[in-house]
């Protein structure tokens, strides 16, 4: 007879096609009174929760992935310019990135409007990865493509289920707490026991470090 007095009595259910939190042996709920059994430990120094180096790199993972639509809105920038119609303007007193665009309608070319329709769509194309990749996905999920990666899952630390969509883009910018910090909370899994940024602490989610894929 389960103990009713414990307080992770519901272990999340399988979700056909979904990694678990549980895969992992040292999970913190892996002993709920529901949960599946777990597998033999590989090594009794396990951790449940994922390092900083390996959440490093999974962000890094992520930004790589968006080099190429940089690099596309790139030359399509380069594209427009070079057809004809478009200058600079710089203005005095802003930074460099508050530079305007002049347009010269008699000089624009079908490479002008080229250049700047594979620049836009680029831009465009990166805004929806982004989105998918960051929010929906690991919202749904658990993971970014970079933290699959790296095998890490952010679940909440209530029901061991991801977040969904919504609270993983509030998670985003609770995450300016780490970065006001002077960048302390970003490095605080470093020592902290549970490997929580500031933002995780407020969102009360864990990074877990789930084992390899058997293929």
């Amino acid at each position: 007879m389960p103990d009713s007095s414990s307080t992770d009595v519901f272990a999340p259910p399988a979700i056909p096609g979904q990694r678990q939190p549980f895969d992992h042996p040292k999970a913190p709920y892996a002993g709920a009174a529901f949960a599946p059994p777990a597998p033999p430990l590989q090594s009794p120094a396990a951790e449940p929760y994922g390092h900083w180096v390996l959440r490093v790199a999974a962000a890094l993972i992520d930004a790589v992935l968006q080099i190429p639509f940089l690099v596309v809105q790139v030359i399509g920038t380069v594209i427009a310019f070079d057809g004809g119609g478009l200058t600079w303007v710089e203005r005095p007193g802003y930074a460099t990135f508050n530079d305007t665009i002049s347009v010269n309608e008699p000089f624009i070319t079908t490479n002008t409007w080229i250049g700047l329709a594979v620049a836009n769509v680029a831009n465009l194309a990166w805004i929806v990865f982004f989105v998918w990749n960051t929010r929906v996905r690991q919202g749904r999920h658990g993971a970014s493509i970079g933290k699959s990666c790296m095998n890490l899952m952010v679940v909440s630390e209530r029901d061991g289920r991801p977040i969904g969509t919504f609270a993983t883009w509030i998670r985003s910018w609770v995450h300016l707490l780490d970065l006001l910090t002077l960048g302390i909370g970003y490095l605080w899994p470093l020592w902290d026991r549970k490997r929580q940024t500031f933002a995780d602490m407020v969102m009360k989610t864990a990074v877990l470090h789930l084992p390899p894929r058997r293929w």
